[in-house]
Formats: structure tokens, C-alpha cells, sequence
């Protein structure tokens, strides 16, 4: 049988300690079948000159649980340290399609939300004919004009050999692919 998914709503700053308490729930009830995801993001921290790698919950208060039992008991599920109520209407929780929650967990898995990462960027020169990947400005065609920091780069987007808008928009360096000569 396939799970049906809720979203938890937890205590600020108590999204692990809810994880682990439904956790161990699951543990204590197979008969629920239960799963329990909270996706996570990594980050660095700094504090006093000191630098960290640290994992926050990526989204702030909340975690998922996929419930298989026909009958799932809200009531324990609630009653755990750090969870404030399940999402819902009325009283009544409201399900998630795992089709939302199945990116969530591949994103994580491809360490996307690992903002400690060093991402390769392509070194463009000016001039470079480049496609834009990702964001706002998917699928349109310009010139790389010039980097901006590590991480952002102006670019000319020319559609049909005319320049479109007002001048260079500001993209993500990670969201350019080179076109080939």
C-alpha cells in the first residue's frame, strides 16, 4: 500500500528534535509504517571568528511523514517533543503528493541545497557566446559581458540579433552554458 504523506508543523527550531522523535515513534509502532523526511541544507556558520559546517532544516518549521497504516494515529504523532500540530483544515490534516516531496529528496541527494560546496564554474571571456540554463531567464541566448564576484556574471541576451531590454542582466554563473563557436 502505498504511503500518504502529511506535513509536520514543528516548535521554532525543533525540526530535528521532531525528526527523531518520529523517528523513534516508527521505531515503537511498525504498525503505523511510517516514513519521516525533513530536508536538510547545509551551510556554513560563523560565530567569533570561527567558521563551521553546519545542517539546518531547509524548510523552516516543517518535515514530512509518509503514514501506510489505514489508520494512522494523529493523536501520538502530535503528542511528540517539538512537533506543534500537522497541516491541515480544520482539524483535519491535509495530504501531500509524494510527486512534491520526490524532488525535495533527489535535490538533497545531488547535495543542491549543500551551500558549502565548491561549485566548478566555466571561466568565460568577454564576448563568449553563452546560453542561460537556469532561473528567469532560462532558455535565452546572449554575450557574457563580465564576471561579478565568484558566483554572478552580467550577461547581453540578444534574441533574434537585437539586444533585448535595456542592457546586461545579472544571472547566476552556475545557470550559463557556453555555446560551441
Amino acid at each position: 500500500m502505498p504511503k500518504t504523506w502529511f506535513a509536520v508543523y514543528t516548535a521554532v527550531g525543533c525540526e530535528v528534535r521532531a525528526t527523531a522523535g518520529l523517528v523513534e515513534l516508527a521505531r515503537k509502532r511498525p504498525d503505523l509504517d511510517m516514513d519521516v523526511y525533513c530536508p536538510m541544507a547545509t551551510r556554513w556558520w560563523r560565530h567569533a571568528r570561527q567558521k563551521k559546517r553546519v545542517q539546518r532544516a531547509l524548510l523552516t518549521r516543517y518535515l514530512f511523514i509518509g503514514i501506510g497504516s489505514r489508520d494512522p494515529d494523529f493523536y501520538a504523532i502530535r503528542a511528540i517533543n517539538g512537533v506543534e500540530s500537522l497541516v491541515g483544515v480544520g482539524g483535519e490534516p491535509t495530504t501531500i503528493r509524494y510527486e512534491l516531496i520526490e524532488p525535495l529528496r533527489m535535490a538533497e541527494t545531488r547535495g543542491d541545497f549543500d551551500l558549502t560546496r565548491e561549485h566548478e564554474l566555466v571561466k568565460f571571456s568577454k564576448g563568449t557566446k553563452v546560453k542561460v540554463v537556469g532561473g528567469l531567464f532560462q532558455g535565452f541566448i546572449g554575450e557574457f559581458e563580465k564576471a561579478i564576484g565568484e558566483k554572478r556574471a552580467k550577461v547581453l541576451l540578444k534574441e533574434l540579433g537585437r539586444v533585448v531590454g535595456a542592457g546586461p542582466i545579472e544571472v547566476a554563473l552556475t545557470d550559463l552554458q557556453p555555446l560551441a563557436a
